[in-house]
């Protein structure tokens, strides 16, 4: 058998039906090979936005997403993607082709070390230099990529050993099982809530890779500990919950950090340093129990006082019988109150829309069905404050890497996996001018997307936060084409908002058009 056809059975064994890429040269002989295979491949107009796709597939379904490119440049372009998928927790095979080892004539021509490139930002990169190591190499990729915690890794095959011939066969595929927390760090965990005087409960972006809703919110409903989330974490518990308090904000100043501020002992669920900081106190009156798949990782702004480690589902139900029969009261924070209703009485009528309009409207319109897929800018950290996410990918934004331009690539692969569900992509004119090629892609697939752009001509978040440092504007601006035609010349229908018009009932209406729809809104960030 052809190697290049061994490397498809083994993904194929390991339960690949999707691969996204750009073709190139050095991987014909697998394009090839994947064109009589079971698996899907789906061709992107940049090799960035097919690893986001890939990305966004493992962050949905828990099995690695796999990602094909040539070499050189091709495979320079997925550094943002390996990126993203490493720091943010979501499983990604990338496979990359290279010039023939054994024998070439184009001396150093595209050639770059990209294993090499690739180390710092995956769990594992490697060059498969014969057939024999394929089924090895492809079980190790998958294992690394979806073993706690998940993360990027990278293959490269050169064309000559994907040209080779071989009757090796795939390995059998399997995955590691999640061991239960030791008994005496529950005990120890249990002894710290008893001893406290107030417990509050902060739900970090691993929570929601485990499928943990009903024992979270058995463990809540037990306990009658209030919960908040980071931005990452929101959803992992429907945020209409009695208990639940808020998002934690990533800068100081937030009503929120009160909460956190008054506890004695805080109940970390799935937290992790990857993602901004949600302003977790250190002091020696805060102890603080880590409750993950994974140990901590120790620094200057968490430090856990004991560590729960293993099966978190199991962790939640130990703890919860450590914990029989004592409860708290359910709402032990006289600032709760006034942080809902500063929350619910902010509605605002201002043109161009501000953020909090944009919030508000989609929360009115896109219910539990819903997904939407956040692009980086100044309306993520309003939708986190204000969105009240209802499942557990109702809200996919990025707060580990932040990286720009993956608003659009991610809807279209929350759309593939999710075909049933309206599916949302939220980016501000820049991140959405970084990947809008991608237009083309959900088109030729046939999807129906709602894409809006939030427009203020600028990279708006960067002008706050230069204004905010006393410094004179200057980089910002730029000209954006106009965004009606621009989604018509990709076969899409584009709108633009004007003043006086409905954001939730405009945004309700496009959403059920079928094909790809367009939505520009003018919004303004300053005051």
């Amino acid at each position: 058998m052809k190697s290049s056809d061994l490397l498809i059975k083994c993904l194929e064994n390991e339960g690949v039906k999707l691969i996204f890429g750009v073709p190139g040269e050095e991987t014909l002989d697998i394009l090839e090979s994947l064109r009589s295979s079971s698996i899907q491949f789906i061709t992107t107009r940049g090799e960035q936005a097919a690893a986001f796709m890939a990305a966004t597939c493992g962050r949905l379904t828990g099995r690695a997403g796999v990602v094909l490119t040539t070499l050189g440049p091709g495979a320079t372009n997925l550094a943002t993607g390996l990126a993203y998928a490493n720091l943010g927790g979501f499983p990604l095979v990338a496979i990359t082709g290279q010039k023939p080892i054994k024998q070439t004539k184009q001396g150093r021509f595209q050639q770059v070390n990209i294993v090499r490139l690739a180390e710092p930002i995956t769990k594992m990169s490697r060059r498969i230099e014969s057939a024999e190591k394929i089924p090895v190499l492809v079980s190790r990729a998958f294992r690394h990529a979806e073993t706690e915690r998940p993360g990027a890794v990278l293959l490269e095959i050169p064309e000559d050993i994907a040209r080779d011939s071989t009757g090796i066969a795939p390995i059998p595929s399997h995955r590691l099982p999640i061991t239960p927390p030791h008994p005496s760090v529950i005990r120890e965990a249990g002894d710290i809530i008893r001893s406290s005087r107030l417990s509050i409960i902060i739900i970090g972006a691993d929570a929601k890779r485990w499928n943990i809703e009903n024992e979270l919110s058995a463990f809540i409903g037990q306990t009658h500990f209030p919960f908040i989330t980071t931005p990452l974490g929101k959803g992992a518990v429907a945020e209409t919950h009695p208990n639940f308090l808020g998002t934690a904000a990533t800068t100081d100043g937030e009503l929120i950090h009160d909460e956190l501020k008054a506890a004695d002992a805080i109940i970390a669920v799935g937290h992790t340093t990857f993602e901004k900081p949600p302003c977790i106190p250190n002091n020696a009156r805060q102890r603080i129990i880590h409750i993950n798949t994974t140990p901590s990782e120790i620094s200057h702004i968490y430090q856990p006082t004991v560590e729960v480690v293993g099966d978190v589902a199991c962790s939640l139900r130990d703890l919860a019988r450590a914990l029989e029969n004592f409860q708290r009261d359910a709402n032990p924070f006289e600032v709760f109150a006034n942080f809902q209703k500063t929350e619910d009485n902010d509605t605002g009528s201002a043109y161009p829309f501000k953020p909090e309009q944009i919030a508000r409207a989609l929360q009115k319109t896109f219910h539990k069905e819903s997904i939407i897929a956040l692009d980086n800018g100044l309306y993520k950290l309003a939708l986190a404050k204000v969105f009240r996410a209802l499942w557990a990918h109702h809200l996919l934004l990025d707060n580990t890497l932040a990286t720009m331009g993956a608003g659009l690539p991610s809807a279209i692969a929350a759309k593939i996996v999710h075909p049933d569900r309206k599916v949302i992509a939220l980016c501000g004119d820049g991140g959405f001018m970084m990947n809008s090629q991608e237009l083309e892609t959900a088109r030729r697939l046939g999807l129906d997307l709602l894409v809006i752009v939030l427009n203020d001509n600028a990279f708006g978040m960067i002008r706050v936060k230069q204004s905010a440092m006393g410094f004179p504007e200057f980089g910002l601006k730029y000209g954006n084409p106009d965004f009606v035609k621009y989604a018509e010349s990709y076969g899409a229908r584009g709108y633009r908002l004007s003043e006086g018009d409905d954001l939730a009932d405009t945004m309700a209406k496009l959403v059920q058009e079928p094909g790809i729809t367009l939505l520009e809104i003018p919004i303004e960030y300053s005051n």
